[in-house]
């Protein structure tokens, strides 16, 4: 028997949708045709649909059921009010001049599902002639991908060291957890440009107005929308935070160098060293005197801990003429920028952003930990996770729909899901640095099979 894939996210008539699918096999509406062998004008062909023991709902879609149908079957439910509709439709066709008879069915839209569709002679006597199957139909769904990765960039003064290009990540294994156990979400690679510009060595995810729209709109080709998903390899993805630090301190001609006791500081090498967490700097020689700027370039972040200022550099005639060239107690106010979480990947309407290294200790992510997130990334594109699903969760540290399974009852009271170890690919924690979890679970499993797959949060426009 001939098993047909139909997908049924695709328009059937527009061409961008299709690429290399003919339009019959687009669509949840499928025409079928049964040929006499013999030319021969109205004989009545039997046409019939079987929905799948295994499908989502093995109940056929209603627009199977002629209105006479639906209006006995609904008088039924009546009485049986958990009475679905039949897993099989038959329809009556007369062949035209050529021996032919055309049928349309419609399928569902759940990945995985099965219809087999088979016709016959009805006969005189109501009989039956030689039943023959015109195919078996899977539901598919697919997504067009665009990956690109940035491109290698130049440090910033008094930085050492380069900033290679982002690699790109195996697909396959993220390409294969969307086709098991019947999900039949197919992926299609539709690069258009591999490498774009480096606009930041870090992209901030809470400040998505900059540099994470430029990112995903260079290079991005919309025609296919809205199957398409744009994807950015990224070196880093973070959130900072501001922390104000009056201090009085004795300064001379020479480093100073302050710990850090708040938090750790954010450093961006592709920006000149200093200027990436210190927004701020200013110095009091005494009480009479006003506040100072200091400048960035007399303030370095060497660590992640320690600010270094660099008064053996500033002008000689600010010191003599505060105090002369003996120490002093002087104060210092610092506004610094802080890191305030390091994630290793987002999704934000039609795109998804993937980091190579992790802020918090700058160690790149292992390849099994961005396929990880690559598959939860695109789990959000098709609208993972269902909101009616027992382990359907939200906030907790995190942002979006996430899937709980694997906590404890315990563990799930608490208000934030930091450090714990949930067992489904959509669970929202992990750092992706060594392999995790790369698995839908079992409950989230039927979500994936019914999602649709064709997203309404395309590109804005103005990007």
């Amino acid at each position: 028997m001939a098993e047909i894939k139909q997908y049924v996210n695709l328009d059937p008539t527009n061409p961008d949708e299709l690429k290399d699918i003919k339009p019959e096999r687009a669509g949840r509406i499928i025409n079928v045709t049964a040929k006499l062998n013999k030319k021969k004008e109205g004989v009545t062909i039997v046409f019939e649909i079987v929905s799948g023991k295994d499908n989502v709902y093995p109940s056929l879609d209603k627009a199977n059921f002629s209105n006479e149908e639906l209006k006995g079957l609904y008088k039924i439910r009546k009485f049986l009010p958990g009475l679905k509709l039949p897993m099989s439709a038959k329809r009556k066709v007369i062949t035209d001049d050529e021996g032919k008879a055309d049928m349309s069915f419609t399928l569902s839209n759940f990945g995985g599902d099965e219809f087999e569709v088979k016709a016959y002679v009805l006969k005189s006597g109501n009989k039956r002639g030689k039943e023959v199957i015109l195919g078996k139909y899977i539901v598919w769904r697919r997504i067009y991908y665009q990956v690109s990765r940035f491109k290698a960039g130049t440090v910033g003064a008094n930085w050492k060291g380069t900033l290679p290009e982002i690699p790109n990540i195996p697909w396959d294994p993220i390409k294969k957890e969307y086709t098991s156990k019947k999900r039949n979400i197919e992926l299609v690679d539709d690069s258009k440009t591999d490498l774009i510009t480096r606009y930041k060595n870090i992209l901030v995810s809470m400040d998505p107005y900059n540099d994470l729209k430029k990112s995903v709109k260079e290079g991005y080709d919309a025609k296919r929308e809205p199957v398409s998903m744009r994807v950015v390899l990224a070196n880093m993805i973070a959130d900072h935070k501001t922390t104000l630090i009056n201090k009085h301190i004795v300064i001379e001609r020479k480093p100073k160098t302050l710990s850090i006791t708040s938090g750790q500081l954010w450093k961006d090498s592709s920006l000149d060293l200093g200027k990436d967490c210190v927004l701020d700097a200013y110095v009091q020689y005494n009480e009479n005197d006003a506040y100072r700027p200091i400048k960035n370039t007399f303030i370095y972040a060497e660590t992640d801990k320690k600010i270094t200022i660099r008064f053996d550099l500033i002008e000689q005639s600010v010191y003599e003429a505060s105090f002369g060239k003996k120490p002093v107690m002087a104060k210092i106010t610092l506004r610094l920028r802080l890191l305030d979480g390091s994630t290793n990947g987002l999704s934000w309407y039609n795109a998804i952003w993937l980091a190579h290294n992790s802020m918090h200790d700058n160690t790149p992510y292992s390849n099994e930990g961005k396929q990880s997130t690559a598959i939860h990334e695109i789990g959000h594109f098709v609208d993972m996770v269902d909101t009616n699903q027992e382990t359907w969760y939200d906030e907790h540290g995190h942002t979006g729909d996430h899937c709980s399974t694997g906590l404890s009852i315990a563990e799930k009271k608490l208000t934030e899901y930091t450090g714990l170890n949930g067992t489904c690919v959509m669970f929202g924690e992990g750092d992706g640095r060594a392999s995790k979890i790369t698995n839908f679970c079992e409950v989230c499993d039927p979500s994936v099979r019914k999602s649709k797959v064709r997203i309404t949060h395309n590109m804005p426009n103005n990007w």
